[in-house]
């Protein structure tokens, strides 16, 4: 079986978020991208969903993007075996 190549042309800022993402999951950009579209072949068409949230809500999501909360003891400890066993991300 042969093999083709794709031309995917991205402004810098989603071509950065998606190779972020794809070394978080150890592969290559390439190899992310081909997983993406394999996986969305089984869950159909993808659909966008917008949410509105009133300005309390807003802001209190915005706070804990940006101030998440400490991770507690048990948290901790899963996140450094993960990085032992999987390296840092």
């Amino acid at each position: 079986m042969g093999t083709i190549t794709i031309e995917l042309k991205l402004d810098v800022q989603p071509q950065q978020l998606l190779q972020q993402a794809a070394a978080n999951w150890g592969f290559t950009l390439q190899e992310y991208l081909q997983e993406l579209a394999l996986n969305s072949i089984d869950e159909g068409t993808p659909t966008r969903e917008k949410i509105e949230l009133d300005a309390n809500d807003a802001q209190l999501l915005n706070s804990y993007l940006n101030n998440p909360p400490v991770a507690n003891p048990a948290l901790q400890r899963s996140i450094v075996e993960h990085q032992q066993k999987y390296g840092q991300w």
